[in-house]
């Protein structure tokens, strides 16, 4: 049973663990959840909400209901409910080890691991340890400011001055905050792996070829290419921690240097794991399998597979502009592009997605996330 299946990712995670055979049912709290419309989908479990204290007995009944042993949460409050609850006790949930997931969760940590094995890191200081002036005239600017705790662009800021470091730190007064070296934007990747017990590592490389917003954010276009110095750093972190299961390591490439710095690691399924699966590496299954013990072998992929994010880079080229490519860019592309949601096969999941993420453009905490950063 697949958790969080309001989430977009949660569609593309439903059709690879169909295709490989396995009977899947979709839980979210939102009975308007994409995933559940899928043809794939054999049956929906309404739950409660991850933020209420009834989430973990929701999930059991619905769990016992549907006479499964798998669960597959999607999303870090989700994760983060179901580590030492009844749920990991009684169900087959495939999550990395606590102390893998806690590792990642906490970015001081993970940042103070890979400067420590050579891995390049922006320069990063926590704000509690430094007074704003010293913490400026260590990082430099512009700079930003982000939680220690988290991932992705929640909470993330620009900044260009002390003035504002400070007014941030008057708003976020509970919050553990680090300043970090602005790395220029020339480009972002990253490795998807799946480390197991028994067997070897799968391991997926790709780069962003568009985001939303075009200055930095989720992917809308990617292509899976081999990275070997993203893959290199990005495995001897991962090795460092011990880590097994799911991961994915995002890198930023400097814009002058073009050299790769870490951002963060990723301990649940990421959002552009379509492309992943779409070029040859079932990552939901994989890590099913792994959970159950199986030996995992190697896995081939296919370079230059393109994955795209339809409604995000519509955005994308009206925001740079880029009008003509609009119309044009899918008869220049070298391979036609698979999609994350897109399906001629399996249209509904289209459709929701297509009602509900203009409709979400228009929530102040997305609007936040996409435009409050700064840049």
């Amino acid at each position: 049973m697949v958790l969080d299946g309001e989430t977009r990712k949660a569609i593309p995670v439903v059709r690879a663990l169909a295709a490989d055979g396995w009977w899947v049912a979709v839980a979210s709290h939102k009975a308007t959840a994409p995933a559940r419309f899928s043809r794939h989908c054999r049956r929906f479990f309404p739950i409660a909400s991850p933020s209420s204290p009834e989430y973990t007995d929701s999930v059991v009944k619905a769990a016992k209901k549907a006479r499964t042993c798998f669960l597959f949460p999607l999303e870090d409050l989700s994760i983060q409910r179901i580590y030492g609850s009844q749920v990991e006790r009684d169900f087959v949930v495939p999550l990395p080890p606590q102390r893998c997931y806690l590792c990642a969760f906490d970015k001081w940590k993970t940042i103070q691991l890979a400067r420590s094995i050579g891995v390049a890191c922006p320069r990063t200081v926590l704000l509690a340890e430094r007074s704003v002036e010293d913490a400026v005239k260590e990082v430099g600017l512009p700079a930003v400011v982000k939680p220690r705790k988290g991932y992705g662009a929640h909470g993330v800021r620009l900044v260009k001055s002390a003035a504002q470091i400070r007014e941030i730190l008057r708003a976020q007064s509970g919050t553990e905050l680090m300043l970090q070296e602005f790395i220029p934007h020339g480009g972002a990747g990253g490795l998807c792996a799946l480390i197991p017990q028994k067997g070897e590592p799968a391991v997926f490389t790709f780069l962003r070829l568009r985001e939303f917003p075009p200055s930095g954010g989720p992917s809308t276009l990617r292509i899976a290419v081999d990275l070997p110095e993203v893959q290199e750093q990005a495995m001897h972190l991962l090795k460092a921690i011990n880590w097994r299961g799911l991961a994915m390591v995002e890198f930023r490439r400097h814009a002058a240097t073009h050299e790769w710095f870490l951002m963060e690691i990723n301990a649940r399924v990421w959002g552009s794991i379509a492309l992943a699966i779409a070029a040859g590496v079932n990552f939901p299954t994989l890590a099913l399998r792994e959970a159950l013990g199986e030996t995992i072998h190697q896995v081939k992929w296919r370079r230059g597979t393109l994955c795209r994010w339809w409604f995000g880079d519509m955005l994308n080229l009206i925001a740079s502009k880029r009008f003509l490519r609009l119309l044009f860019e899918p008869f220049a592309m070298p391979t036609f592009p698979h999609y994350d949601i897109l399906s001629l096969n399996d249209p509904l999941p289209s459709v929701m997605m297509l009602f509900q993420t203009p409709l979400g453009l228009f929530n102040r905490a997305v609007q936040e996330k996409l435009w409050g950063r700064g840049w």
